[in-house]
């Protein structure tokens, strides 16, 4: 009997401590939410030779060409769509990352197109590689 009241009176002590615990850091953890937000900067007006420097800069241009490692990206990525449908493995994923790959191609957008062929790729040698997998019996 001494033995289970004493259990009994860790368990006390034992969850006491941890609510205590968990509710100290629960405020510690709520109160950076609870400072108010500085304040804003005040904004200052452009004098009229600022606003000539600024006139005097060149305009970023959009590009007008992808680079070649885009170029080449989407063409393999063409490629290995190509040779999943022929083995029909293609998984749709793949075919909506590259309408993804050549928009951002006809953007123009270099990264963007390396970005999505790489994961057509990815997804290609995936699907092909799930065919070549053994099958599991039931």
């Amino acid at each position: 009997m001494a033995s289970n009241s004493l259990m009994e009176k860790y368990l006390f002590y034992f969850f006491g401590v941890s609510i205590v615990c968990g509710f100290t850091a629960g405020c510690a953890w709520i109160e950076p939410w609870l400072t108010p937000a500085p304040a804003p900067v005040a904004l200052i007006e452009k004098t009229s030779e600022a606003r000539k420097s600024e006139a005097l800069l060149p305009t970023p241009s959009a590009p007008s060409a992808l680079t070649a490692d885009a170029v080449f990206a989407l063409q393999s990525a063409e490629a290995q769509v190509v040779e999943a449908r022929k083995m029909r493995t293609l998984w749709p994923t793949a075919v909506v990352a590259l309408d993804n790959a050549r928009s951002a191609a006809g953007k123009f957008d270099s990264t963007g197109t390396i970005t999505y062929a790489r994961h057509v790729i990815a997804l290609c040698a995936l699907s092909l590689e799930q065919r070549s997998a053994r099958s599991v019996a039931p």
